[in-house]
């Protein structure tokens, strides 16, 4: 279930995914369960939730933008759990070797 909340001049502030009618429990599969907009319409906030838990596989599970977009904030989480930089350097790699890997086999 998709809920969306709005700024008084009607702009979108927020918009979370929850598991059915349980709005304490944010869930999504195929994208960020959490989105928060800055007054001007672009993205604050982007946050990934699988099973009420900050949860993504291929990159960050929390982003977190600058106004100016010169700047953003990254945070790595598997199954509720923050990553090392370490930790999230070695996914990095593996990621780019199964890319790579694709790519070989496709030509």
């Amino acid at each position: 279930m998709k809920r969306i909340t709005r700024y008084p001049n009607g702009a979108i502030y927020q918009i979370v995914y929850h598991l059915d009618d349980d709005d304490m429990f944010w869930h999504r599969e195929d994208g960020p369960a959490f989105e928060k907009f800055f007054l001007n319409g672009k993205l604050a906030r982007q946050d990934w939730w699988f099973n009420n838990k900050k949860h993504k596989t291929d990159g960050p599970a929390t982003i977190i933008y600058s106004k100016s977009e010169a700047d953003r904030i990254e945070r790595w989480y598997l199954n509720g759990r923050e990553l090392t930089q370490e930790q999230i350097d070695k996914i990095k790699q593996d990621l780019a070797f199964k890319k790579t890997m694709r790519e070989l086999l496709t030509v």
